[in-house]
């Protein structure tokens, strides 16, 4: 029987050896940041009726320079799934090397329980089961993505208003927020902290001259809500265009973190792992490098450190002279408490540079970590002299390991399966393992190298 000292001893070298790993799998893969907008609407439900989806791609990448674009249309608003389709291939021509073209839906309506993006899933929701939060992301989702192991299905909540009304949180849980928590937070990855301005009145705008762009403050309120009930979600910002102005009527943007080449499926799996940041300003470059090797975004499990280093490089191209702040927020999650600013842990900047902060760990407290950017500069763009930017929080959990579950017993080794036609690994007792064959039935002492887990995992 191991001694307390062995076993930490174990632990802590388990950690070096993930963080390593992560690492070495990163080396000679730069992080980029991507800029571009995950809610939009064409002729294929309430946008322009003169704009196509393949129009609305084109525009976003050749006048609204950016470097993706959703379209997410409203479920109950195409008239079929033919109509999606033409949507799906729309996104697949669109696509380059340069330039993301993402498909969506947009779910449910106002008076059910707000709208949600459901992006990368293939299948028109039925308007039947609009406000059926429940059903949609307890039984429809991970049915699917239990049957359709590799395909990676994410979810934002858009233009959140009220905690206790919204996305069946009341109709659908009773106002039970540990239930509403557990079905939501397996897909729900994202939230709108800026939205709009929508021109859902004014289909027809084209927005010209130097007036092009609105300045839409970042609110951060409905967010740190749901962060302080344990969800974990990354901020987003929304232009919700129904009119054709794809990246040239709101400049902020959600920038991602993506390493390698730009493709829908690195970009996919970066914004399903939240790695992501909201910010006001259409080309604010922030780059994190972690000393444990993680982003923001991550869920940290086990970790034994007493503190991780994070390095902040920010960069605009535009405005070279600006002067940034730096403050780092904490909190506790599921304590009911919001986030609120760590005391001495501001740095400023004068100019394109490069910060330090110091994440504090505690393996015994489910903490998350929080970075704040505010930018000064005369704007000519965005015409404003202050803008935003909030990044993924980065959470560190109590567990068996960086990657690995809660468990009670130290001496334990986490086991996991998977099929070895696929990359996707599982929790022993996941349902979908029942449905592998036993000839490519593998077991796993450990996370498996190169796979990564089954989202949602385990499916009851």
């Amino acid at each position: 029987m191991p001694t307390p000292r062995q076993t930490f001893a174990v632990k802590l070298l388990t950690f070096v050896v993930a963080s390593l790993l992560i690492a070495f799998r990163s080396h000679g893969q730069e992080l980029r940041v991507y800029f571009g907008n995950l809610h939009a609407h064409s002729n294929a439900s309430d946008g322009n009726h003169n704009t196509s989806p393949a129009d609305a791609y084109r525009i976003a990448r050749e006048q609204g320079g950016m470097d993706f674009l959703s379209l997410s249309e409203h479920n109950h608003l195409m008239a079929s799934q033919a109509v999606y389709d033409g949507v799906i291939a729309a996104a697949n021509a669109a696509t380059t090397p340069t330039f993301v073209a993402l498909y969506g839906q947009e779910y449910s309506t106002i008076s059910k329980g707000n709208h949600a993006n459901i992006q990368n899933y293939p299948i028109r929701i039925s308007p039947s089961l609009n406000g059926k939060y429940g059903t949609v992301f307890g039984t429809v989702l991970p049915t699917f993505t239990s049957t359709n192991l590799g395909t990676v299905v994410f979810a934002e909540f858009n233009h959140p208003e009220s905690f206790t009304k919204d996305y069946g949180l009341q109709q659908d849980f009773g106002g039970d927020i540990q239930a509403f928590v557990q079905t939501m937070d397996p897909f729900v990855k994202l939230i709108a902290v800026a939205s709009g301005p929508a021109d859902a009145n004014n289909k027809n705008n084209q927005a010209t001259g130097s007036d092009r762009f609105v300045h839409k403050d970042i609110s951060t309120s409905r967010w740190f809500k749901y962060l302080s009930h344990g969800m974990h979600l990354a901020p987003k910002v929304d232009h919700d265009n129904h009119s054709p102005t794809y990246g040239f009527r709101h400049a902020g943007r959600t920038a991602v973190w993506v390493r390698g080449a730009l493709t829908r499926d690195s970009l996919v799996r970066a914004l399903s792992d939240r790695h992501c940041y909201a910010t006001e300003d259409k080309n604010l470059r922030i780059i994190p490098t972690l000393s444990n090797g993680a982003l923001p975004g991550d869920i940290v499990k086990g970790a034994t450190v007493p503190n991780v280093t994070v390095a902040l490089a920010v960069n605009d191209d535009d405005e070279p002279s600006a002067a940034y702040s730096i403050e780092l927020y904490s909190g506790v999650s599921g304590d009911g408490q919001n986030p609120s600013p760590v005391s001495g842990a501001t740095q400023t900047l004068s100019g394109n540079g490069s910060a330090s902060l110091a994440l504090q760990i505690d393996p015994a407290a489910s903490l998350y970590y929080i970075i704040h950017v505010e930018q000064t500069s005369n704007d000519p763009v965005n015409n404003s002299n202050r803008s935003d930017a909030w990044l993924a929080p980065i959470w560190f959990a109590p567990g068996d390991g960086p990657d690995g579950p809660i468990d009670d017993d130290d001496d334990a080794i986490q086991r996991f399966v998977s099929s070895r036609n696929s990359d996707v690994y599982h929790f022993p007792d996941c349902r979908v393992v029942s449905q592998i064959a036993e000839h490519n039935l593998l077991t796993h002492e450990g996370v498996p190298e190169g796979k990564r887990l089954h989202q949602g995992c385990p499916l009851n």
